[in-house]
């Protein structure tokens, strides 16, 4: 549930950032010059670069009894034998089609 929960907040962050930088940037302009935005940015990559080397530490979740998950020899063996497909997985259309979109979202 962390994992997940860091994601959805990393993925609406991101998106919710754009959109607000987008509001800003022109105010920022209009006020104080081009020049300025990007200094503004900039304080604000330095400031979230300090809040996460200070919060953003690793944090064991449980103890190292409760973390332990102990496989059988057989469970072992199965999970560390099964080769990934990727010869499969890209010559399926989904996946050049995913590849194409966010290629061209992001070009």
């Amino acid at each position: 549930q962390e994992r997940s929960r860091a994601v959805a907040i990393f993925g609406s962050g991101s998106k919710l950032g754009n959109v607000a930088a987008l509001l800003l940037a022109p105010q920022v302009v209009a006020a104080y010059g081009w020049e300025a935005v990007f200094y503004l940015f900039g304080l604000f990559g330095l400031l979230w670069g300090l809040v996460w080397a200070v919060l953003g530490r690793d944090r064991e979740p449980c103890g190292p009894e409760a973390c332990t998950v102990e496989l059988t020899e057989d469970e072992a063996d199965a999970e560390s034998e099964v080769p990934v497909p990727w010869s499969r997985i890209l010559g399926t259309p989904a996946v050049w089609g995913i590849l194409g979109a966010h290629f061209g979202n992001n070009w």
